[in-house]
């Protein structure tokens, strides 16, 4: 078997290209929230460092600031969308892979700590989503928790979703792109109590850019506050996280040449062994 040494060239080009693709460095990650209290409705959105960077958020969610200047770091601080209602501690990130086989893509939330002092239900409806991940990539894996105080009959739903379409997210508190990878539910049933959750490898095909996408219920129940002057305190949900991770598998155009590579030595190796008789 012999390969003439033009064709040789044009594989090697060929092969360059396929194993090493253009991509977009460019990536918007976000989060959209509606927290709904006895006081009224609140709508938000931020982005990482404030660039909306083709982020187009839906119409009556007002922007907040990024309170961490570093890049893929979605940082809000302390808020209190409403009185009696805070968040501290919230932050989200996301880890775009250097496309190499093995390297990681993931998307984080979480929070300190969610304090419900209202005396009063609140709902919280979150949505945080980033774009641009680099595949390809053949699974996905999910994990949350949460600690609950003082917040019997509390409630979080979790979801976490994948889109190889590389769709914009979290444009509002339900914008959740893509197919689901992933549900979780827990109520706290005692005064202290916590629940978590972990899913995969779990099967999905994103063969390009792809966006991540982490949703969540958070219903907060501040049952106490009658009882508040003798001693009790406001619903709390502490450690609130959710991560989605996926590991970059090789392109099939690089095994493909890898196979073309292994042809051509055999190739080469039959042709000595045919000069040597």
């Amino acid at each position: 078997m012999r390969f003439p040494k033009k064709t040789l060239a044009v594989l090697a080009v060929v092969g360059s290209a396929l194993v090493s693709p253009a991509r977009e460095a460019r990536a918007t990650l976000a989060i959209a929230f509606e927290i709904v209290g006895p006081s009224g409705t609140v709508q938000n959105y931020a982005v990482d460092n404030d660039v909306l960077a083709g982020y187009v958020p839906t119409a009556g969610y007002v922007q907040i600031a990024d309170t961490d200047s570093r890049v893929g770091f979605l940082g809000l601080g302390t808020v209190t969308p409403i009185p009696g209602y805070t968040v501290e501690g919230s932050l989200q990130t996301q880890t775009i892979a250097s496309g190499n086989p093995g390297s990681i893509n993931e998307l984080d939330s979480s929070s300190l700590t969610v304090t419900n002092d209202t005396g009063g239900t609140v709902t919280a409806t979150v949505a945080i989503s980033g774009t641009n991940f680099r595949g390809p990539i053949a699974t996905a894996e999910a994990s949350g928790s949460i600690t609950w105080s003082n917040a019997i009959g509390s409630t979080i739903v979790g979801t976490w979703y994948d889109d190889p379409q590389n769709g914009q997210g979290a444009e509002n508190s339900t914008d959740t792109p893509g197919t689901l990878v992933h549900t979780w539910t827990d109520t706290a049933v005692r005064l202290a109590d916590s629940g978590s959750t972990e899913s995969g490898p779990v099967a999905v095909n994103d063969p390009a850019n792809f966006s991540m996408t982490l949703g969540f219920v958070l219903t907060t129940i501040d049952t106490d506050i009658l009882t508040r002057a003798s001693g009790g305190s406001a619903a709390t949900a502490t450690n609130r996280g959710q991560t989605e991770i996926k590991a970059v598998v090789p392109e099939p155009s690089t095994v493909a040449m890898a196979g073309l590579m292994s042809l051509a030595g055999l190739g080469c190796a039959w042709k000595r062994r045919r000069a040597a008789a």
